[in-house]
C-alpha cells in the first residue's frame, strides 16, 4: 500500500500541537501515552512527518483544554459548511476552551431561577455593548 502524503495542514497542525507541549513544559515523552504512540512518532507528527487521526486530534484538544479549533484555525476563519453566521459563530464558541468551560458551569447551576437571572443578566449585558 502506497504511504499517504502528509499535507500542510498536517504540519500547521504538528506545529500547534508542539508549541503547546512547549508552552506546557512537556517532553514528547509525556505526550506519547495520550495518544497511544512513541515519543519517536511525536516527533514525527510535530515535524509534520506523520499525521494524527481525528481520535488522536480530539485527545490533544481534551488534554491541553483547547477547542478543536486551536489546531485548525481555518474552522474560525471561514463558514465552510454552509451555515448561518449565528451557527457558524456558536460551533466555533462551542469548540473554544471557554465556551465549553462556560457551558460547563452554566449546566452545573441546578436552580432553574438561578439560570433563568443569568440569562437576563447576560442579556442585559449584551444590549448594553
Amino acid at each position: 500500500m502506497p504511504r499517504q502524503r502528509v499535507l500542510a495542514i498536517d504540519s500547521r497542525i504538528g506545529k500547534a500541537l508542539r508549541d503547546l507541549r512547549k508552552q506546557r513544559k512537556l517532553t514528547q515523552s509525556d505526550l506519547a501515552p495520550i495518544f497511544g504512540v512513541s515519543f519517536q512518532q511525536i516527533q514525527k507528527i510535530e515535524r509534520g512527518n506523520n499525521r494524527l487521526s481525528v481520535s488522536q486530534l480530539l485527545a490533544a484538544a481534551r488534554f491541553f483544554d483547547v477547542g478543536i479549533d486551536h489546531f485548525l484555525p481555518e474552522l474560525r476563519a471561514h463558514d465552510i459548511s454552509g451555515e448561518t453566521d449565528f451557527e457558524t459563530e456558536l460551533a466555533a464558541f462551542t469548540a473554544s476552551a471557554r465556551g465549553r468551560s462556560l457551558m460547563r458551569a452554566f449546566l452545573a447551576i441546578r436552580d432553574e431561577e438561578n439560570r433563568a437571572a443569568i440569562e437576563r443578566f447576560i442579556r442585559a449585558i449584551a444590549a448594553d455593548e
